[in-house]
């Protein structure tokens, strides 16, 4: 879905394959002056083609991309320990690891691997990399945008996510995107994306929505 979304606006990618494996090396050295909250609080954050959860000090890799490759290698380990973090204010802490998750993690996946294949590629965007090591601003918009429209019509999908938002991204919503054409929606990302800001006003002004 989104290869072709994004032809129709001008751009190419091959989507990687994506593949969930228990074999898989979790250990990371990461710099936690690069932390935007404290390394305590659960978050995901991206570091140099990977995607890392961080919880109770500890850092595991969630997935990373290979870009020469198209591929991307995610770690079951690290969905079954964010998915138990979704069921920690349930009264029983036995739970099922459910195929659905998975499902929600490649569309998550994908969509940060377009962000680092197409958006951090433009010129000028390392900044914007290095300023997103968590997430934010538009480009939070934008992974957030990516993964729901391409689960928009799985109500289980759906259930999963609006809960990752809630633990993950505070609820985050875009209700004034929902009636708009979803390439024209693209464009005015990537609009905001080649003038290197991370900025919602450049998007809202774009699309000519209210703020």
């Amino acid at each position: 879905m989104l290869p072709q979304l994004f032809r129709n606006i001008g751009f190419s990618f091959e989507e990687p394959e994506i593949i969930i494996s228990n074999d898989f090396n979790n250990a990371l050295e990461v710099d936690y002056s690069l932390f935007i909250h404290p390394a305590e609080k659960l978050f995901i954050g991206a570091f140099d083609n990977k995607a890392i959860i961080c919880m109770n000090s500890k850092l595991n890799i969630l997935w990373e991309f290979d870009l020469e490759k198209k591929q991307s290698l995610v770690s079951l380990k690290s969905l079954q320990i964010l998915q138990k973090k979704f069921f920690t204010n349930q009264e029983s802490v036995n739970y099922v690891f459910d195929d659905n998750f998975c499902m929600m993690a490649r569309a998550l996946c994908l969509s940060h691997y377009v962000i680092e294949s197409i958006v951090f590629k433009m010129e000028g965007n390392w900044l914007l990399k290095q300023q997103n090591f968590k997430f934010n601003g538009l480009i939070e918009w934008f992974y957030l945008y990516l993964t729901e429209i391409q689960i928009i019509n799985n109500q289980e999908l759906i259930t999963h996510f609006v809960k990752y938002k809630e633990v993950l991204h505070h609820s985050i919503a875009f209700p004034q995107l929902n009636n708009l054409e979803i390439e024209y929606v693209l464009n005015g990302f990537v609009h905001c994306f080649f003038k290197n800001t991370n900025q919602f006003n450049c998007l809202i002004a774009k699309l000519k929505i209210k703020n």
